[in-house]
């Protein structure tokens, strides 16, 4: 982590993470909840948190549909894949490609839940500026081969998503999934 945070509690329970101290304004920590109380700034229509969470969901999303398409299409380049994934998420990526061609299912995203972000943002403005952004999340993924539970029930994936460009939303990519073994999931608690 960056250095130490002061967090304050807010009405409904959500962690803020307090500003760092220096030069160095990241904002890090529990990922506000959607609302209409935390807008942003009103020069910025969303929070960059909220920007970040929207974002790299839409990029999980693109993902789960390269891989699924690499995975019907044998003789599709697997170089596509770095539009979608950092060069430690292809092998693994490559890895569930084999896996759908051997029989497996299609993986399907069914939810995501943000749990910990790094956001860099302006500490006066509270807009977003340029720097590396992560965005960890738990998501539900139908699909995932788990030989603890039968049939094809949908599993928890933790995934780190990166953007080395923010706030372009264009650079977010899958930097790691790691399947939770016998964790099966649903959309309901996300």
């Amino acid at each position: 982590m960056l250095g130490s945070m002061p967090f304050a509690r807010v009405a409904g329970g959500l962690t803020v993470a307090g500003l760092l101290a220096g030069c160095n304004h990241v904002a890090a920590g529990d990922l506000p909840a959607h609302s209409s109380g935390l807008s942003g700034p009103r020069s910025v229509g969303q929070s960059p948190e909220q920007q970040a969470n929207d974002q790299a969901h839409a990029a999980l999303t693109n993902y789960y549909t390269l891989v699924n398409r690499l995975a019907s299409t044998p003789d599709a380049d697997p170089a596509q894949l770095s539009s979608v994934a950092t060069a430690d998420q292809i092998g693994p990526a490559e890895q569930m490609i084999d896996e759908q061609r051997r029989g497996g299912s299609p993986l399907t995203l069914l939810a995501s839940r943000p749990t910990d972000y790094h956001i860099p943002k302006d500490p006066t403005t509270g807009g977003p500026t340029p720097g590396k952004a992560s965005l960890d999340l738990d998501t539900c993924v139908r699909g995932v081969p788990d030989k603890a539970v039968s049939g094809d029930t949908a599993q928890e994936v933790r995934t780190t998503m990166e953007n080395p460009q923010w706030p372009d939303p264009a650079g977010w990519r899958v930097a790691q999934t790691m399947h939770v073994p016998g964790a099966g999931c649903d959309d309901s608690p996300f």
